[in-house]
């Protein structure tokens, strides 16, 4: 799958990071939003694959925005990108469904191998998908018999 078939959503109201992010994922269709609700509509109207999701942001807060995402968004994967490196907010925001935790600043190659082995796996769930659809469409067994 083309990186810039499905986009990739900043949620980030630092426009430092929206550089940096823009700067490493030139190559893919990159949305940004300053806040939660831009994020929301956002993903409401496009069909995002990879969310990078601030904690602190303006109004409602990034955490809190995270059972939303994995109830209303489940196509969307979740790296949380924050300065707030404590363990606690780490295992929290796994436990509300982000697939990834990053602690600012971030190394750039390794957020940029992060979100290319997420495409790589979603590649191979829609490869696993079509092939079990094709398999339970036919009347003839993908095994022979002896």
């Amino acid at each position: 799958m083309k990186p810039e078939l499905f986009p990739i959503l900043a949620i980030e109201d630092d426009p430092t990071m929206l550089k940096v992010y823009n700067a490493v994922f030139k190559d893919y269709r990159l949305l940004t939003a300053k806040n939660v609700a831009q994020g929301r509509s956002l993903l409401q109207s496009e069909y995002v694959r990879v969310v990078f999701l601030d904690l602190s942001l303006p109004g409602e807060q990034g955490m809190s925005f995270l059972p939303e995402l994995r109830d209303q968004f489940s196509e969307a994967q979740v790296i949380v990108v924050t300065s707030d490196g404590s363990a606690h907010s780490g295992v929290q925001a796994m436990k509300l469904g982000a697939v990834d935790y990053v602690v600012k600043p971030f190394d750039k190659d390794d957020l940029k191998g992060k979100v290319d082995d997420l495409f790589e796996q979603d590649r191979r769930n829609r490869l696993l998908e079509a092939y079990t659809r094709a398999a339970n469409e036919t009347d003839r067994p993908l095994i022979g018999t002896s």
